[in-house]
């Protein structure tokens, strides 16, 4: 329980350990589960103890482990948007990789940890993907700090300016866009 709930402590006002704390859910999560097997074989009275705290802990479990039962649908006639994010793991996007985000056809690709323009020299793309992305793409933004966020849209994109510090985000890069849709929104 103790580590499904920890992250609606504060870790600046409390300890540090209220943010890692929530780090071990899974694993606590999981040794439960095969405590309560093991509780079913020996001591079967105490699986009621695990049980109760499983389901204590169901809403953190579905924000884990989410099953989506139903998969939502937008109302007919709504408009809608796909949005697909990407983390390059700090290299530059490899071509497989923007064939698989060209196939998506999202309306919105996010990109992190970008380490080289996708049209740099040093960049793995053939020219023909590059061009691929580029029509498919027209409003692309590299942001950030150290410019390592891609924002590629198919509508118009305008980059906020965050006032990121030391201070208030130690060691994070990150970018904002304001994005607008075909329906002015």
């Amino acid at each position: 329980l103790l580590t499904a709930y920890a992250g609606h402590v504060s870790p600046i006002s409390h300890s540090t350990l209220w943010g890692v704390l929530p780090l071990a859910f899974p694993i606590c999560f999981w040794a439960a589960l095969v405590l309560m097997l093991c509780q079913l074989l020996w001591h079967w009275r105490g699986v009621l103890v695990l049980a109760t705290a499983i389901i204590a802990c169901g809403a953190p479990a579905l924000d884990y482990f989410p099953l989506n039962f139903v998969k939502p649908k937008a109302p007919a006639g709504a408009s809608t948007f796909t949005l697909l994010t990407y983390n390059v793991l700090s290299s530059s996007p490899r071509g497989e990789q923007m064939r698989y985000i060209l196939d998506k056809d999202a309306d919105i690709v996010c990109l992190q940890e970008v380490q080289l323009p996708l049209t740099s020299p040093k960049s793995e793309l053939t020219p023909e993907v590059i061009d691929s992305i580029s029509s498919r793409y027209p409003h692309m933004s590299y942001g950030g700090r150290t410019a390592q966020q891609v924002m590629m849209s198919k509508y118009p994109i305008e980059p906020i300016h965050l006032d990121v510090t030391k201070d208030n985000f130690a060691g994070g890069d990150v970018a904002a866009y304001r994005v607008t849709l075909p329906t002015g929104r």
